[in-house]
């Protein structure tokens, strides 16, 4: 059945139910008071929990559409930052598990002028990758926590290059 759901702290969930939990298709607000604006989400639900295909709008400004799974982003997804209130817009494409960035996913930093492309592991560049910057530097080669480390090629902007171990 089709109902409505509010709690004593300004949380609402509006939207399918089963069993009396939140279940099916429902919209969800959450007030962030520090932000004083509300996280909002709009999507598929199962026994309380997001799950399935949704999007979320944070308080914060930062928006995720994709796969949830028990409340996390899980599976794939894009999430878009900054367009608000960071100092930095980015957008992330890609695998995500239990919350974090996990499998292959592509990283546009517009800020900085930078785009990764390859292997995460909790929210960290892991495992082979390319980097490319606006000013013209390019890496391909392994990452470990968001450095390049280990095997790889890098082609500077005065067209130097280096093969070889990164440390």
């Amino acid at each position: 059945f089709r109902g409505v759901l509010k709690w004593a702290d300004g949380k609402m969930y509006s939207g399918m139910f089963r069993n009396g939990m939140e279940d099916g298709y429902g919209e969800y607000k959450a007030p962030n008071k520090t932000m004083k604006k509300s996280d909002h989400y709009i999507g598929f639900w199962k026994e309380s929990k997001m799950c399935g295909h949704g999007i979320y709008r944070y308080a914060t400004g930062e928006v995720y559409e994709g796969s949830f799974q028990d409340n996390m982003r899980h599976g794939h997804g894009l999430l878009r930052s900054g367009k608000l209130t960071s100092s930095s817009p980015s957008m992330f494409i890609g695998q995500w598990v239990m919350d974090k960035k996990a499998g292959y996913g592509v990283f546009d930093d517009i800020t900085r002028g930078e785009k990764y492309m390859g292997m995460w592991q909790d929210d960290f560049c892991q495992g082979n990758g390319v980097v490319v910057t606006q000013f013209g530097l390019y890496y391909e080669g392994a990452f470990n926590n968001n450095k390049m480390m280990g095997t790889g090629v890098l082609l500077s902007e005065d067209d130097t290059v280096y093969e070889g171990e990164f440390s």
